[in-house]
């Protein structure tokens, strides 16, 4: 039990770790080999910290299975202090749901889907980067600590999910313009709930942007082993042990809600996607954005060179550059 409390410990403070070096080291290096020095001390960070191997632990033998489902089912503290506004709880059926900032007046409402390979519990990385947009867009969030794999498929989780977006276009009584929007394994589940919302002929939201999305569950992409070095969050053991969970015995590698890449892509509302071209994901990206080509959707790709998964929500300077793109987009919903 102390051992596994450890690796979780490590695990929540993973993204914190060199904050004092980043914030010191992007006032006085801006840059260093063609990218901010703060994202270079993220990526040796995490390399040196051992992610991936700390993760692949997790799911390596059933009492430490136990002890992480005992750890990842747990509710959530309310992250006030981290979003810089008073969050409100609820619960949809057994689903525990964060909101924020909910105003009378017409405002974008953000839909929120955070990764963590459907196993673990946002980061405070989620949270801050949630903060530094709602700062740009005054956006309603939404934010449901869906159900977590291993206890939970996809199969259980995400029908609770699907029901309060139906929910919360019901209860859009000002019709304000809706962001569908989530990281890795949440921008996976976003896109395949865009499509569920296009199978049932449900109104799609005014955009959909997804970050360093989770597209394959099979992870078949022949080009993963040679990103891998690159990548010092994800590994392919690592996404096998976790898919084998969340697809369950009902479940099915083909089905959209867990591999977007199956999707048609026709009558999908616009898509924007961002990757870096340090991490495994992103040869699966590129194709899907040549996907949504073929299709005739309407997207914007956006790729960071030497940047690492998820690198939006990180404080650096490529991170902002991200964030005033998906602020923008967001803004201009309201001229819709």
């Amino acid at each position: 039990m102390q051992e596994k409390n450890s690796t979780l410990k490590k695990i929540s403070i993973a993204g914190l770790t060199v904050a004092g070096g980043i914030l010191i080291a992007t006032k006085l290096f801006p840059k260093y080999k063609n990218r901010s020095l703060s994202s270079w001390l993220i990526e040796r960070g995490l390399f040196v910290y051992g992610m991936k191997e700390e993760q692949r632990k997790l799911f390596e033998h059933q009492n430490r299975i136990d002890g992480f489902i005992e750890w990842n089912t747990k509710p959530q503290k309310k992250p006030d202090i981290m979003v810089g506004h008073k969050v409100e709880e609820s619960y949809h059926g057994p689903m525990q749901v964060f909101s924020w900032n909910k105003k009378k007046e017409k405002q974008p409402i953000i839909f929120y889907l955070h990764g963590g390979g459907y196993a673990f519990t946002p980061y405070p990385t989620h949270y801050f980067f949630l903060r530094s947009v709602v700062k740009k867009t005054n956006a309603q969030v939404i934010f449901p600590q869906y159900l977590k794999t291993p206890k939970y498929s996809y199969k259980e989780s995400v029908p609770y999910v699907l029901t309060l977006y139906k929910q919360m276009l019901k209860e859009n009584v000002n019709d304000n313009p809706i962001i569908l929007m989530g990281d890795s394994s949440g921008g996976g589940m976003a896109l395949g709930l865009a499509d569920a919302l296009r199978e049932e002929g449900i109104q799609q939201p005014d955009e959909i942007i997804a970050l360093s999305p989770w597209l394959d569950i099979a992870n078949e992409n022949p080009e993963i082993p040679d990103l891998e070095p690159l990548d010092p969050m994800i590994s392919q053991i690592g996404l096998n042990l976790a898919s084998e969970y969340w697809v369950g015995k009902e479940g099915r590698i083909d089905d959209p809600l867990v591999s977007p890449m199956l999707i048609s892509g026709r009558d999908l509302a616009r898509i924007t996607l961002f990757v870096g071209t340090h991490e495994v994901f992103y040869p699966d990206i590129l194709q899907f954005a040549n996907r949504l080509k073929e299709d005739n959707i309407e997207h914007d790709l956006y790729i960071a060179e030497k940047m690492n998964h998820i690198y939006p929500v990180y404080p650096t300077p490529e991170g902002e550059e991200a964030r005033q793109i998906i602020s923008a987009i967001i803004n201009k919903t309201l001229e819709k």
